[in-house]
């Protein structure tokens, strides 16, 4: 079934050709081939008429210089290969150096070539592009907001993950070795794949380049920005913990071994223990109890409609509590919803606080209907928890409803709303909300800084 013809899919592939097309010009020729091929097109302008102006004669020759150029950078031939040595992990606006070593298998590396590294395109779809207030549309005038190119340049850019410049290779002799350094900042959290490097070579003319690509598929994960938070205090007493700490971050039962004792009608079978049994020569089985220690909860709300400036700037903000909370004697479970619900937990040997950084890095936002079930959850295991932070991205009835029972059940609470929202109610809070903290997308570091310390003013 063909599908049907939709306006806005005809302009983002007429679009495509555009960038990828002058994306491959600019490649290919030199500044100077650039300079010449802009004073080429104009004279070819001016010279339409060949009665009343000689530009035409100009254009004719700017022309056979480019074609010459082009042919003289066909004639350059070369095979490479390439060894990437990219750093385990990347932070958002953070630039990053790798080494790249280049081997040539046939022709010479030369001082001057450029090296360009290639990274898998990421169109925006037709969703994306027409998301309004995007930050690319803010330094435009009307008319490029209204056509939408320099928007889907910039969405373009923002998919690839990185913004990485092309270096040139040192000066020296011409030797079939050779390593370069590259500084790349990443642009976005998540994956970025690189596809492989192309060598620039220019030709004798010094307007075009021969461009010899060789395949070279690597990829590199990218981790949340992160903010210099206030540091939380969130004291409480030990709770309770059914299952023990091995129940913390598995399913299942686990609960801390105590002793032996005999064997009563009714114990499960998979609690006796038989070398005892052996030793005493009658059964006895093993007893347990369970533990009670300091657990947190740090929430991640994820139900929003799409990836927007207050999602991202949410699981920046969840990123930088997860790498500050002290989990010296304590647990900390990080709690969201992707794909399906999640529960992460690190501390006291249960993992590290990279796996939970790492998936924040890859988390897209959930549907926003399911914002319930994750309510319902925790309101469910509130009585474990010593402490909870919940990092909202709207400030409804629904989420209202939920933090006045998590209050109610008298466990501590810090709750922070990231909102484009002026202001957010607070009235029904006796205490006037000092528990709860109002960021705005794009100003969370001075709505952090301008904002009291919550440490110890937690009313729960």
């Amino acid at each position: 079934m063909t599908p049907a013809f939709s306006p806005r899919g005809a302009v983002l592939r007429l679009f495509r050709l555009i960038h990828g097309g002058g994306r491959r010009l600019r490649r290919r020729l030199t500044p100077a081939g650039q300079v010449l091929l802009g004073a080429t097109l104009t004279a070819g302008a001016l010279g339409v008429d060949t009665r009343q102006s000689v530009a035409h004669q100009l254009f004719a020759l700017g022309m056979a210089l480019l074609l010459t150029a082009f042919l003289l950078a066909l004639s350059h031939r070369g095979r490479y290969t390439v060894a990437r040595h990219l750093p385990p992990l990347a932070t958002v606006g953070q630039p990053f150096t790798y080494r790249l070593h280049l081997r040539a298998q046939t022709g010479v590396l030369d001082d001057g070539q450029g090296v360009l590294e290639e990274l898998e395109p990421a169109y925006p779809s037709p969703a994306a592009f027409r998301r309004p207030g995007t930050p690319a549309d803010q330094h435009h005038n009307w008319f490029d907001r209204k056509v939408g190119y320099p928007r889907f340049v910039a969405l373009v850019r923002q998919g690839m993950g990185a913004s990485i410049p092309e270096v040139t290779l040192p000066a020296g002799p011409a030797t079939a070795e050779a390593e370069v350094c590259i500084t790349a900042t990443p642009l976005r959290r998540g994956f970025i794949y690189f596809t492989g490097t192309r060598l620039a070579r220019p030709e004798a003319l010094g307007l075009a380049r021969s461009l010899h690509g060789t395949a070279a598929p690597d990829r590199l994960l990218v981790l949340p920005r992160r903010y210099a938070v206030p540091r939380l205090a969130l004291p409480g007493r030990r709770r309770e913990q059914p299952g023990g700490v091995a129940h913390s971050g598995h399913v299942g039962e686990s609960e801390e071994f105590v002793a032996t004792r005999d064997y009563r009608p009714g114990d499960p079978v998979r609690r006796i223990h038989w070398r005892g049994w052996a030793r005493t020569g009658h059964p006895v089985v093993r007893e347990y109890q369970d533990e009670f220690f300091v657990r947190h909860a740090l929430v991640l709300d994820t139900f929003t409609s799409e990836a927007s400036a207050a999602f991202e700037d949410a699981i920046s903000l969840t990123a930088s509590y997860v790498v500050t909370l002290p989990r010296t004697d304590s647990l900390l479970d990080l709690v969201f919803v992707g794909d399906r619900p999640h529960r992460l937990t690190t501390g006291r040997g249960t993992g590290q606080e990279q796996h939970l950084l790492e998936a924040l890095a890859c988390l897209g936002p959930a549907a926003p209907g399911g914002f319930q079930t994750l309510a319902d959850r925790l309101l469910g295991q509130a009585s474990q928890m010593t402490g909870i932070v919940l990092v909202l991205v709207a400030w409804d009835a629904p989420r209202r409803r939920l933090v006045e029972g998590l209050r109610a059940s008298g466990t501590r609470l810090m709750v922070f709303v990231v909102s484009a929202d002026e202001t957010i109610e607070t009235a029904p809070y006796g205490d006037g909300g000092r528990w709860l903290w109002h960021l705005r997308p794009g100003r969370i570091q001075e709505d952090l800084d301008r904002g009291p310390g919550p440490g110890g003013k937690d009313p729960g």
